[in-house]
């Protein structure tokens, strides 16, 4: 019995080590989609003040493909946006399987020192007793896994702002058309 919960315990833990390293991954991987997000950012912001510029020479295809370019940038934003919030609710998801698997671990690590506090009252301790150190960890078990689900729902609320933010980028970027941005702009500049 001791070895079977041991053996389980390792596998759990292996899981465990691979989930952890998966969401070092995510992380690594959104910080460098937030670097690219603002070189979109800056780019679409860039070509607006150049089809600014050519509507000040009296440019107007120079301006409609600088408002073409913008468009595009802001296309490409929303598309890495909603690459981000994928990658967000998958890492999401790992680590709410991360915390199952933290909570089963705790639960076969307890029900480990029961197998233990068995073996002891069958040399004659009271097993009945509801203090020690198995009681210890299990009301530790139990707080750890309270804190972590409400952690789980504030990460879930920080998840749907990101896609709320999501689809006000793709309402933006079907908004655009390159004639409507440059009748805009010119009567922005008047």
């Amino acid at each position: 019995m001791r070895a079977a919960v041991a053996g389980t315990i390792d596998a759990i833990e292996s899981s465990r080590r691979e989930a952890t390293r998966e969401l070092i991954a995510f992380k690594a991987g959104e910080k460098l989609m937030a670097e690219r997000a603002r070189e979109l950012e800056e780019e679409a912001a860039t070509w607006q003040a150049r089809a600014e510029q050519a509507v000040l020479a009296g440019d107007d295809d120079l301006a409609r493909e600088a408002l073409q370019r913008r468009g595009w940038a802001i296309a490409e934003l929303a598309q890495l946006q909603e690459d981000r919030q994928e990658q967000a609710s998958y890492a999401a998801a790992l680590l709410r399987g991360r915390r199952e698997l933290d909570a089963k671990l705790a639960q076969l690590k307890l029900r480990q020192g029961t197998v233990a506090a068995g073996l002891a009252a069958a040399r004659g301790a009271n097993p009945l007793a509801a203090e020690g150190p198995e009681w210890d960890r299990l009301a530790e078990a139990e707080r750890r896994i309270e804190d972590e689900e409400a952690e789980g729902e504030l990460g879930q609320a920080e998840i749907d702002q990101a896609e709320l933010a999501q689809h006000e980028i793709r309402e933006l970027a079907k908004g655009i058309a390159a004639d409507a941005a440059l009748a805009e702009l010119k009567r922005k500049m008047k």
